[in-house]
């Protein structure tokens, strides 16, 4: 699913909209536990971002980012990574930044975990520009896990050097 904004040109001269699409975010932010929980948390993400076409950020993986695929990169990418998980915890501490961007902060407990298959927990996200979801009981349907095992896999693959 796209987000479609219009937008007016800086000049005046040009009179009609540009339109420019933005991809739906889930972000799963809080790095909870060690690889195991870490590594399950991004595969329930990973599934519900392939189910409905939606991009996902992992910062829930700092801290093993030379160990997987997903997450590699070079020193210019970690300083970006590090610069976007920092806007991403501004956006979520500031009412003010949620609501003008159109953003979701969803908190997982034991008590209340996230279930991406949930109709609750999907609507929302998907009705947010940004989802923003801090904890790690996260689940979703083993169905939508199996459908797209093959991606997630290949994305969450250890680093061979």
């Amino acid at each position: 699913m796209h987000l479609t904004v219009a937008y007016a040109p800086a000049s005046d001269s040009h009179r009609s909209a540009t339109k420019m699409t933005m991809k739906k975010t889930v972000v799963i932010e809080t790095p909870y536990g060690r690889l195991g929980n870490r590594l399950q948390t991004a595969a329930y993400a990973l599934a519900f971002s392939e189910e409905f076409n939606i991009k996902v950020r992992l910062p829930c993986l700092r801290g093993y980012d030379d160990l997987i695929s997903e997450t590699r990169t070079n020193k210019l990418g970690k300083i970006k990574q590090r610069i976007e998980y920092k806007i991403y915890r501004l956006i979520a501490d500031s009412k003010y930044l949620r609501k003008a961007i159109g953003c979701a902060v969803i908190n997982s407990t034991r008590k209340s975990p996230v279930i991406f298959s949930s109709q609750r927990i999907s609507r929302l996200m998907v009705s947010s520009r940004i989802s923003i979801i801090r904890g790690y009981y996260i689940y979703t349907h083993p169905s939508i896990l199996i459908r797209h095992a093959e991606k997630i896999r290949k994305r969450l693959a250890p680093v061979v050097e």
